[in-house]
């Protein structure tokens, strides 16, 4: 009898743990579906932002070097473009070494003279740090406004734009941590269009 109800017990106990199990793991699926599903949508909206940024005069700010030189952004551009990173000293970390990454990359194909980063740092204490801890070797430049004020400029997050000295918008990208592909096939339209023929030895397998 005893051995009987410690069976059932067992039996239900099982029952409850595989019950438990399916729900958690049903949780989980639905808890990536909706967060691809933000991902997605965010996407959208930045790809939006973006397109309405291209072809756009942007302001002929004032950056500064790590010599305290400066310059007016038309200045430092040529007649033919180059591909800067726009990054902010309020933007999280990883987006910003994301970015950093494929422009690393980027410029050890074509060429480091076609990459240039400009960045709100805060102050050049900041830019300094910044420049001496993430070790970069890329032409970089402080900002002495905050941004370009184009629409992309609202989102607050890094992003590439394509310009010379005629300071018109010629490609925008907001790149993101989670989906590194969107990315590299970014950079595969960039190299085909403004430089060389795509080349795939950059991309995150």
């Amino acid at each position: 009898m005893k051995d009987s109800k410690l069976n059932r017990c067992l039996f239900i106990m099982i029952i409850v743990g595989l019950f438990c199990a399916v729900a958690y793991i049903l949780s989980i699926q639905a808890s990536t579906y909706n967060f691809e599903n933000q991902l997605k949508a965010r996407a959208r909206e930045n790809n939006k932002i973006a397109f309405n940024s291209v072809n756009r005069i942007v302001d002929n700010i004032i950056v500064e070097d790590l010599n305290y030189t400066k310059y007016s952004i038309k200045d430092i551009l040529t007649s033919h473009p180059k591909i800067l990173l726009n990054i902010s000293h309020c933007q999280c970390d990883e987006c910003i070494d994301h970015s950093l990454y494929f422009l690393s990359k980027y410029g050890s194909v074509v060429g480091k003279n076609n990459t240039m980063i400009i960045g709100n740092f805060n102050g050049q204490d900041n830019f300094l740090k910044f420049v001496q801890f993430r070790k970069i070797n890329t032409q970089i430049f402080n900002l002495d406004i905050s941004s370009f004020k184009l629409p992309i400029d609202s989102l607050h997050l890094p992003y590439y734009i394509v310009l010379d000295s005629s300071l018109i918008s010629q490609e925008i990208f907001v790149p993101s941590k989670y989906e590194p592909q969107k990315t590299s096939v970014f950079f595969d339209s960039i190299f085909t269009k403004y430089f060389r023929k795509g080349t795939s030895q950059y991309r995150i397998n």
